[in-house]
């Protein structure tokens, strides 16, 4: 027998692997996935009981763990206590993939993330691989991001190579990336059809005061927001949050702040290493924020809280460098919005 139905569990369980799980889980029982394990999922529903009884995730992989949305299937993942994510993407140094042509909505119990980490470094996830499937992916309370890390979490990378992806970060949290105070690594896109937000910070990259990697994009269609108060970014980092290079080199990609930051770039007091977008891009839109400067590049800074960006570079040619235009116009940069079209 390798399919356990959710509903007959009335304890704790470890799924091995090649089994597939079915049914509604009854009771706050930890669902965990063993190391090095493949797992289907089929018609999942994991409730999750918000209370600080249960303190773990909806799922939890131990280690490495494949995860397969079975066609046609519709499963819901939500986390127990407040602090821990839908989906616990294994720990430091290990991976989780997400692959399969069904659904997926994961939810965190409050500060963890979607999938992802939970609250808290002890509470760390390793890598995060989205292949495909239609997820949706939110946290329930604040500060968390989507897919990424929780409230003052860390995880490893992110990567999604197709997919119609929706990610929605809590208050401080982005949707792709690092949840407030939180840490994620390099994020890479290069397919899929995703649409993120930010609750007052990036929508893909750094949440509040956080960090990430790298930001690449390749390929996909990407509609990234950032909303609330407007102290964010579409892309790039939070309000006095940093992030590493922003690379896009694909895709179609659609970046909206809404009153203090770039759309692709930084938010009020923020900071990122180079902008580079080549002539790859089918098309690449950035709105500013109405008090920020530019559409690519800082966003809004004063006093103690300066914003900066390294070198913007669109096409081949340097419009930014930290302290000046060179060779600037409307057709690139500062207009709102701006729009890069390929040749």
């Amino acid at each position: 027998q390798t399919t356990i139905d959710l509903s007959t569990v009335t304890t704790d369980i470890t799924v091995p692997d090649g089994f597939t799980l079915t049914g509604t889980l009854d009771g706050a029982h930890k669902i965990s996935i063993a190391d090095g394990a493949t797992v289907t999922l089929d018609n999942v529903t994991i409730e999750g009981i918000h209370s600080d009884w249960y303190r773990y995730a909806g799922i939890t992989c131990l280690g490495d763990a494949t995860i397969i949305l079975k066609d046609g299937t519709t499963n819901t993942v939500n986390g127990f206590d407040g602090g821990y994510p839908g989906i616990q993407a294994g720990v430091a140094d290990k991976t989780l993939t997400i692959t399969g042509t069904g659904s997926l909505n994961a939810a965190s119990g409050g500060s963890g993330a979607g999938i992802g980490s939970g609250y808290g470094s002890e509470r760390a996830c390793g890598n995060i691989i989205i292949e495909g499937g239609t997820i949706t992916a939110t946290t329930a309370g604040s500060y968390g991001a989507g897919i990424g890390s929780g409230d003052n979490g860390v995880c490893g990378t992110i990567t999604i190579s197709g997919g119609t992806i929706t990610a929605t970060g809590g208050q401080h949290g982005a949707g792709i990336g690092s949840g407030n105070e939180g840490k994620c690594g390099d994020i890479t896109i290069s397919g899929g059809t995703i649409t993120t937000t930010g609750n007052n910070t990036a929508a893909i990259g750094a949440g509040k005061t956080g960090n990430c990697g790298n930001i690449t994009i390749t390929g996909g269609t990407i509609t990234a927001t950032g909303i609330d108060d407007g102290n964010n970014a579409g892309i790039g980092s939070g309000p006095y949050a940093s992030c590493g290079n922003i690379t896009i080199s694909g895709g179609t990609v659609t970046a909206t702040s809404t009153k203090n930051g770039a759309g692709i770039g930084t938010s009020f007091g923020g900071s990122c290493g180079d902008i580079t977008i080549t002539n790859g891009v089918k098309e690449v839109t950035a709105t500013k924020g109405q008090f920020a400067p530019y559409s690519i590049g800082a966003g809004y800074g004063g006093g103690s809280y300066p914003s900066s960006c390294g070198t913007v570079t669109i096409g081949g040619t340097v419009y930014w460098d930290g302290s000046a235009y060179k060779n600037g116009g409307d057709t690139y940069l500062p207009t709102s919005p701006l729009v890069f079209p390929a040749p």
